[in-house]
């Protein structure tokens, strides 16, 4: 499906004219930027402390329980993606 040619001249319009952000603009791109910083940092203490509490149970080391986890992971995965594209789609 090709682009309109009004599409085209407003995205060539908007491509030619500056772009200026104020001072709130700025410190909204500061303030998610620490957040998404926050949000990796916990992320990767909820990942360890996770790691660590199926590491103490004794069922997790054997190789179903590995498998299933494997399977439940990829399939959560898959979900979450397709989840995703879903929402870029509309």
């Amino acid at each position: 499906m090709l682009p309109s040619t009004e599409a085209i001249c407003q995205f060539c319009v908007a491509l030619a004219t500056p772009f200026r952000p104020n001072k709130r603009m700025a410190k909204n791109k500061q303030l998610v930027l620490i957040a998404e910083l926050a949000l990796v940092l916990a992320g990767v203490f909820v990942f360890r402390g996770l790691w660590m509490l199926l590491d103490s149970v004794e069922f997790m080391h054997t190789p179903i329980a590995l498998w299933l986890s494997l399977f439940v992971g990829s399939g959560v995965t898959v979900w979450a993606i397709r989840c995703l594209m879903k929402q870029e789609g509309k």
